[in-house]
């Protein structure tokens, strides 16, 4: 419910206030929150690399938060809180779900959290909303299906299949390049605007999240040697 609920209420519920490619680059930010959160609680020392890729990720984002300050401002603090919120929650999910898929496996864990995250959306409905609300155009529908199949299920079975035969850290450097095709589509599809100001974020926002990726992945391999 954490990981595939709450996390994409929050994040829809941002998306609907601030442009996708920000949104896009905020949510990516959930990979240094586990560094955080790992060394809070867990008393995980923060490495060197951990601390400058933070301080990039973190000073990225603040330029593409100023940046976008100009176009947006009414708007921008709400929904950057919302997607925000989303990345804790995301983070809380995979340092509270790590130990779990280990035990059932990827595929396993993946469907019951779906199906968790299925009962938990149908119960909100159910308060919110009339059933009346359900009357909607069958193209609606269709494009609801299309998301839920290509952009929710086997992306997420595709991401624990990638991790399973690659590793985390290497699946984290490979999906860090996201945050680029958005902020691309935006531009291509959506008409979003897409400034030197934020590709340099983008920049700074992705190699601190490399770094994460790329330290991660170099201490379980030394462990493991």
């Amino acid at each position: 419910m954490l990981g595939f609920y709450l996390a994409g209420l929050l994040d829809f519920s941002g998306l609907a206030y601030i442009p996708a490619g920000v949104e896009r680059l905020i949510l990516f930010l959930y990979p240094t929150l586990v560094v955080l959160f790992s060394a809070l609680w867990y008393r995980k020392p923060v490495t060197p690399w951990e601390r400058a890729a933070l301080a990039l990720s973190y000073l990225g984002i603040a330029l593409v938060f100023l940046h976008s300050l100009e176009t947006v401002p009414a708007q921008l603090w709400r929904g950057a809180a919302l997607v925000f919120g989303s990345a804790v929650v995301f983070a809380l999910y995979l340092m509270l779900s790590s130990m779990r898929m280990q035990r059932l496996g990827s595929i396993v864990y993946t469907a019951y959290a779906m199906m968790a995250a299925g009962l938990a959306a149908g119960v909100h409905f159910v308060i919110s909303h009339p059933l009346s609300a359900l009357d909607l155009p069958a193209r609606v529908y269709a494009v609801v299906v299309l998301m839920a199949l290509l952009s929710t299920v086997l992306p997420a079975f595709l991401m624990h299949a990638g991790i399973h035969r690659i590793g985390a850290g290497s699946a984290s450097i490979i999906g860090s390049i996201g945050p680029v095709f958005t902020l691309f589509l935006a531009w291509l599809l959506l008409g979003e605007p897409m400034t030197l100001v934020q590709m340099v974020g983008a920049t700074m926002i992705l190699a601190g999240i490399l770094l994460i990726s790329r330290d991660g992945a170099d201490t379980k391999t030394v462990e493991k040697d």
